[in-house]
């Protein structure tokens, strides 16, 4: 996806003639949440939490990061 937006971005700025990608189908996504923490949940989660992970617990919950997204 990113280098989706590089080619259209160089294009539409006529850094590059055309764009490359054009024409290409993307893979599809397995990109499905398997569910969301109740507010219940949640606040069961942070009192189970230890003090040094409940802003990374928050943050996960404010922004709906996912796993792989909060570790990176």
């Amino acid at each position: 996806m990113a280098l989706k937006t590089i080619f259209r971005r160089a294009w539409l700025d006529r850094k590059i003639a055309y764009n490359p990608r054009q024409g290409f189908k993307l893979l599809i996504e397995d990109n499905v949440r398997d569910r969301v923490l109740s507010i219940e949940e949640y606040r069961k989660l942070l009192v189970a939490c230890p003090p040094h992970l409940r802003p990374i617990v928050i943050m996960a919950w404010e922004t709906g990061a996912r796993e792989g997204e909060i570790l990176s």
